[in-house]
């Protein structure tokens, strides 16, 4: 859709749905995230790289930086969207300076 509400403003929005069957995607990191929370060990092929000890609480469990998983086959992936732009046409001409 396309709006112009005036000659010089350009409005669009595109509505977009995708849909891929047997694709190979990355396993859902929640379980391995509760395990390192937890003090559990993780669950097989996953790993996680902490980040730098809080200065304030080094006690504390750092925070997880990098969250690997593996790939599985997966029946389908699918996302949706909305694409806005907004485009402003102008006329910019220099004009000779006031004195």
């Amino acid at each position: 859709m396309i709006i112009t509400p005036v000659e010089r403003v350009n409005l669009s929005a595109d509505y977009y749905y995708i849909k891929k069957r047997n694709v190979i995607s990355v396993a859902d990191p929640t379980i391995a995230i509760a395990d390192y929370f937890a003090g559990a060990p993780l669950p097989a092929g996953y790993t996680i790289t902490p980040d730098i000890p809080d200065p304030a609480f080094p006690n504390l469990l750092p925070r997880p930086l990098v969250i690997g998983a593996p790939y599985v086959n997966a029946n389908s992936l699918s996302t949706d969207g909305l694409d806005v732009d907004l485009r402003l046409n102008l006329d910019v001409r220099r004009t000779p300076a006031l004195t």
